[in-house]
């Protein structure tokens, strides 16, 4: 099953541009997918990439919500066409999208979702519903997606608030001792959302209390201090023993 297909590329010497037939035929309203003119296929449901808060929004259809996709585009390095293409399949689609209400949005660069393997950002985020949403989850061009409720503030929420919401999820991190040079194990320093971008380095904070905390990304709760004085350790802190309660 095809839909609609009007794709025209032309090359005039080194300028290449892709004329998008994107809209519908004058008159016509599009209540259906097939109405739109741009080239996908019909294949298995995409993969939720988080699976409560998927379930938490297909039983909540009009809720407007935060959509996250990872589409299915061919790798591309400098080929300047090959790069338009892939232009044109996301415009496309975000297109679609926009003709079911939805609004194409960029994210914060501190929550963007990534492929959770690869740490990949997604292609493509949209503001809208699940009901507006559902028919295209079946095109072959979207790989993956997540959802975020972009009504929460995970940061504000206690350890126990956190642990109870779909779309939150709890920041773990090593609480330490930089004088004896043991630590406390892995426990809940605050909460994030489920789907925030996450650097892979090491940081050393100091909670309001004093306490001085590892973390092995840049997900960290939101207000504490940087590294100070007291947190320093003559010896590499993330290879330091369980402390002796």
């Amino acid at each position: 099953m095809k839909v609609c297909l009007n794709h025209l590329v032309i090359i005039l010497g080194w300028v290449v541009s892709i004329l998008c037939g994107c809209q519908t035929n004058q008159g016509e309203s599009l209540t259906d997918i097939e109405q739109i003119n741009c080239q996908f296929d019909i294949g298995n449901r995409a993969t939720c990439n988080s699976p409560e808060n998927c379930t938490f929004a297909e039983e909540n259809p009009d809720l407007d919500l935060e959509w996250y996709f990872t589409l299915d585009l061919p790798k591309i390095d400098q080929n300047e066409q090959a790069q338009l293409e892939n232009e044109f399949q996301k415009n496309c689609l975000s297109e679609y999208f926009s003709t079911q209400g939805m609004v194409k949005f960029t994210p914060s660069s501190t929550i963007y979702p990534v492929v959770e393997e690869t740490f990949e950002l997604s292609d493509l985020a949209m503001q809208g519903t699940y009901s507006q949403i559902q028919e295209a989850l079946s095109l072959e061009i979207i790989s993956s997606y997540t959802v975020l409720n972009p009504n929460i503030d995970c940061s504000t929420l206690t350890i126990k608030s956190c642990s109870q919401d779909p779309y939150c999820r709890h920041i773990m991190g090593r609480r330490f001792d930089p004088v004896d040079h043991c630590n406390f194990g892995y426990e809940p320093a605050g909460c994030e959302s489920t789907w925030r971008g996450c650097g892979h380095i090491i940081v050393i904070l100091q909670d309001p209390e004093g306490n001085c905390w590892l973390f092995n990304n840049t997900c960290t709760p939101e207000g504490w201090g940087s590294l100070s004085n007291s947190c320093q350790s003559k010896e590499p802190v993330w290879s330091s023993p369980l402390c002796q309660e």
